[in-house]
């Protein structure tokens, strides 16, 4: 077998729900979770929280009343070692669990967040000021999904944002008061700098490519052009 340094610091199940029939799904989990927890008010995700966010998610699939078969099902042969979708933590149950009915959207979101805790995307910690569990992203896992995100929106560096960082991090000011740190975040921005021109450099191949290919008409040319390419590369 392959030795890997990768897989000695995250679960070599951690990428297997991105990858089958219900990765839309998990990906909108992933991300609802992520941004509720890094990109908002200070805040903690509490089990019970998560539960209510996923199951909401669920709720909004087209015609999930007719789907909820198809999608238990598809759970469950994620899962098929478990038989009961009840989590583990304090015996199985919520601090509230008892005081909400449980829709049948709530039993599936414990697949949901059960199947992405397996694969170690995150865990759970008792928290005595919120009186039960609070969900943890795991470190790999919050920057990988903050990888994934901006991918998704499409974002990418300023390139001219890029090169000023070199320039400051070898100011006189930077390499008097801290020399190896200055030569270590200016390598640092180099190496992202020299990464993103190759980036682009691959776009513009590849925009021409797909010019050619897909935009047969002047109208479609132009849209390519201001629609599409320029939010990737300028």
């Amino acid at each position: 077998m392959f030795q890997t340094t990768l897989f000695r610091e995250i679960p070599i199940s951690f990428f297997r729900p991105l990858g089958g029939k219900l990765a839309p799904l998990y990906w909108t989990v992933l991300e609802t979770l992520y941004t509720l927890d890094f990109e908002g008010e200070p805040f903690e995700i509490t089990q019970e929280t998560a539960i209510e966010q996923v199951a909401l998610l669920l709720e909004k699939l087209p015609e999930f009343d007719l789907r909820i078969t198809e999608v238990r099902q598809a759970l469950q042969s994620d899962l098929n070692e478990i038989l009961e979708p009840a989590n583990e933590h304090q015996n199985g149950k919520d601090d509230n669990q008892d005081a909400i009915e449980e829709r049948e959207a709530r039993k599936l979101s414990r697949y949901v967040l059960k199947r992405l805790e397996q694969c170690g995307w995150f865990d759970y910690e008792y928290r005595q000021s919120k009186k039960g569990f609070v969900l943890n992203f795991r470190d790999y896992a919050a920057r990988v999904l903050h990888t994934l995100i901006q991918v998704a929106n499409q974002e990418q560096p300023i390139l001219e944002g890029l090169a000023r960082n070199i320039k400051a991090s070898l100011s006189d000011q930077e390499l008097d008061e801290k020399p190896g740190v200055a030569i270590y975040n200016a390598q640092k921005a180099t190496k992202d700098y020299v990464r993103e021109i190759k980036i682009l450099s691959r776009n513009i191949h590849r925009y021409a490519d797909r010019a050619l290919n897909q935009a047969d008409t002047p109208k479609a040319l132009l849209e390519l052009q201001l629609d599409i390419y320029q939010k990737k590369v300028v």
